[in-house]
């Protein structure tokens, strides 16, 4: 993916996790501050989901990203290793190679979050039918 996707990949999500992750606060401190429905049996799942979702968030995040780090050298070797590399265009094309593939770990290590993020505050605000 070139660089200018992969920095207009990077702006969106970061952009979509920010803002689903405010709304997704704002709706669970509603929630929790409401003393009628704290203790209630699905606020306390609702809390329980709000920790483990982080954890598994992060591990497939770190498992998403390890993956790209460790595809990153040989995509920058194969990059650099062009007659078009001995050029001065060329390289700069190498290192804009190589810093998108820099910005594709990020993605990979944001998407799980940004993935849970939107839906959470789809689930939440009642966008979408919610499953049983």
């Amino acid at each position: 993916m070139s660089l200018k996707r992969q920095s207009r990949r990077s702006t969106r999500m970061v952009a979509e996790t920010g803002a689903a992750s405010a709304a997704v606060i704002a709706m669970r401190l509603a929630a929790m501050a409401d003393p009628t429905r704290a203790s209630s049996p699905r606020q306390q799942a609702e809390l329980r989901r709000m920790v483990r979702e982080k954890q598994v968030a992060g591990q497939q995040g770190a498992w998403d990203a390890a993956t790209q780090l460790a595809l990153l050298p040989t995509r920058a070797m194969a990059a650099f290793a062009t007659p078009a590399a001995l050029t001065p265009s060329g390289y700069l094309d190498a290192c804009g190679t190589l810093a998108a593939l820099w910005l594709g770990v990020g993605n990979a290590a944001l998407a799980p979050a940004r993935r849970k993020a939107v839906g959470n505050r789809k689930r939440l605000s009642g966008a979408s039918p919610r499953r049983r």
